[in-house]
């Protein structure tokens, strides 16, 4: 799969969900630039709904879901329930690449090519983060989530739990990507540019900072 593929791919799953969502938007390697993404990575922070469970209880449910299962039970993707089966906050499903968001798919089909579509449930309060953490990529996302004792730039008061970012023992909103970098001191380079090459570099420069 190219870059041209995934993206409009993206595209279309964006089309699909943007009205029940909040914010979305596409990460990975695909948002990275990579020619070749080997999957397609989206974060999204759903829009809410009530939802009716009994007689007496309304429970608020994501928007997402009903879009998600609509698309899934005319065959139009499906779930890959091998991945994340119990975290609400992480779906995967799969879709033949090259085919029309519209046109039903008949699985198995050993002929086509699949591409896994990972979608990261993000809110409002942790967008910057889940956002930056779901771009990458993995060995860059290793240094900045690692201890300076670890070899990584993280500051000791920073820590990072259940999708949430915490400094000094306080939970610390990250709305956007750019609040992240600057909790942990380091540039907000575009995504293209984001390497562990280079961050190792910009650490070598400025041990003042990091130390």
């Amino acid at each position: 799969m190219n870059l041209e593929q995934a993206q409009r791919l993206g595209e279309e799953i964006i089309e699909a969900l943007t009205p029940a969502c909040e914010r979305i938007a596409i990460a990975g390697s695909v948002r990275r630039g990579n020619p070749y993404p080997q999957g397609l990575e989206i974060v999204y922070v759903p829009g809410m709904k009530e939802q009716r469970v009994d007689l007496f209880t309304v429970a608020l449910q994501a928007a997402t879901e009903d879009p998600i299962a609509d698309l899934v039970e005319r065959r139009f993707w499906r779930y890959d329930n091998t991945m994340y089966p119990s975290d609400p906050r992480h779906k995967r499903l799969l879709r033949i690449v090259d085919l029309p968001i519209t046109e039903r798919i008949h699985w198995p089909d050993p002929g086509q090519e699949e591409i896994a579509i990972d979608l990261f449930r993000a809110e409002t309060g942790n967008w910057g983060y889940i956002y930056a953490l779901h771009t990458g990529p993995e060995d860059f996302n290793q240094l900045w989530t690692s201890k300076q004792w670890h070899g990584g730039c993280c500051p000791a008061d920073v820590t990072f739990q259940n999708g949430q970012v915490w400094q000094g023992g306080r939970h610390v909103p990250v709305r956007e990507e750019e609040d992240l970098w600057q909790i942990l001191k380091i540039p907000c380079w575009p995504p293209s540019e984001r390497s562990a090459t280079r961050l190792r570099q910009w650490m070598a420069g400025n041990k003042s900072i990091v130390d």
